[in-house]
């Protein structure tokens, strides 16, 4: 609240203010009711499949992981290969 309050203050008031601000309120306030009556959160999964699945998460984490260190080696290596072509002291 202090900082729309301070930029009512601070800024220079224009013709169009007041219904941005109207419509911002009416939004946030849509909002705040949509997602207060969501429902609660579904049951969680039984243990088996949670396991499962945190398996395949973790090869998937495993596979990107290695696609990011490959990437980076060919960053590195170009980089190494620039400096030595044109920085020769």
């Amino acid at each position: 609240m202090g900082v729309p309050a301070s930029a009512r203050v601070a800024l220079p008031r224009r013709a169009y203010d007041t219904q941005v601000q109207g419509s911002l309120t009416l939004t946030a306030a849509l909002a705040y009711v949509t997602l207060d009556h969501l429902p609660r959160p579904l049951p969680r999964p039984a243990p088996d499949r949670l396991r499962h699945d945190s398996q395949d998460v973790r090869a998937g984490y495993t596979v990107q992981l290695v696609g990011s260190f490959y990437l980076l080696t060919c960053f590195l290596a170009d980089v190494a290969y620039v400096h030595k072509v044109f920085c020769k002291f």
